[in-house]
């Protein structure tokens, strides 16, 4: 039987990926407990922090029924098992990949957990300008991008 290094396992990663769920957890319960629901808090002219509850994944996608909460948990803990899978399987070389992939599950998780405590996810962050608007966001949300930009770079490079 073949042992793999903890490195190699991705097990090196797992205090990124804590860290990213530990931070969006901590952002979302100071919003849920400062914020009221609804109310903008200006923090720049573009940029305002605004308490909404998130019932459904992506842009409010699949919130209602019972059916489509349950077929979402079980999308996420797909999503979720192939994020591990792939993290498991990169070289140890690839570290812009692994920090990108971290954070995607990082994100994942916590907005998985927020959903399973909670029943929704806390948004908090409001992008907007005068004539657009940017769906409210949070933390796990800013993680997810963030590291879904690292793996498009890191695969660019891969594949010119």
């Amino acid at each position: 039987m073949m042992r793999l290094h903890w490195q190699q396992s991705g097990m090196a990663w797992w205090p990124l990926i804590a860290l990213v769920i530990l931070i969006d957890g901590l952002t979302k319960y100071f919003a849920a407990h400062i914020l009221l629901m609804e109310e903008q808090v200006s923090i720049f002219s573009h940029f305002s922090f605004t308490l909404l509850y998130n019932k459904g994944a992506a842009f409010g996608f699949l919130k209602g029924e019972k059916i489509s909460q349950i077929f979402l948990y079980g999308l996420v803990c797909l999503f979720i098992i192939m994020l591990i899978r792939w993290l498991r399987s990169l070289p140890k070389a690839s570290q812009k990949e692994c920090i990108g992939i971290c954070f995607i599950l990082g994100g994942a998780l916590g907005n998985f957990i927020n959903r399973l405590y909670s029943g929704y996810v806390i948004d908090f962050l409001y992008l907007h300008g005068d004539k657009w608007s940017w769906p409210v966001f949070n933390i796990a949300d800013c993680a997810i991008l963030v590291g879904a930009f690292l793996v498009i770079i890191n695969m660019r490079k891969k594949f010119p």
